[in-house]
């Protein structure tokens, strides 16, 4: 099975080896880093769980088992906050090109944090309702100017 994340919903940004993700929606936001980069980049391209995991072996100091299952538990959290979704399409775009050392790096399980401090702030952030022209606007009922 493969996952691709909801572009609809979610903005995202990588930024020194971390990847910064917002939920649009919600107005959560997320912290991913670690190995979470690589996996993140292929979720991007809707990549399956075996393609991730063949990609974190073949990339870190990691076993079969160990990468599946950080990859599932991974997937699992981010599907349960609606940032994926499932996806039967299996021509995913190619994988980037990795520099072939020879040389695995060591282990980086990733780091998943989850910010609801800034919901509130977020959510009324004046891009949600914009114009045509891009500036924002207030919603205006049928009864009047």
């Amino acid at each position: 099975m493969s996952y691709r994340v909801v572009t609809q919903r979610v903005a995202a940004e990588t930024l020194d080896h971390e990847v910064v993700i917002l939920d649009q929606v919600s107005g959560t936001y997320y912290s991913l880093g670690g190995s979470g980069e690589v996996i993140w980049e292929m979720l991007v391209r809707g990549s399956s769980v075996e393609r991730m995991v063949d990609r974190l072996v073949s990339r870190y100091e990691v076993s079969p088992e160990a990468a599946r299952d950080t990859v599932t538990r991974l997937v699992a959290e981010l599907e349960r906050d609606g940032l994926l979704e499932t996806c039967e399409d299996a021509s995913v775009a190619a994988d980037p090109p990795t520099a072939d050392s020879g040389a695995r790096a060591p282990w980086e399980a990733p780091v998943f944090e989850r910010f609801t401090d800034l919901q509130s702030l977020l959510l009324l952030d004046p891009i949600h309702d914009v114009d045509a022209a891009g500036w924002p606007h207030q919603q205006r009922d049928d009864q009047g100017p």
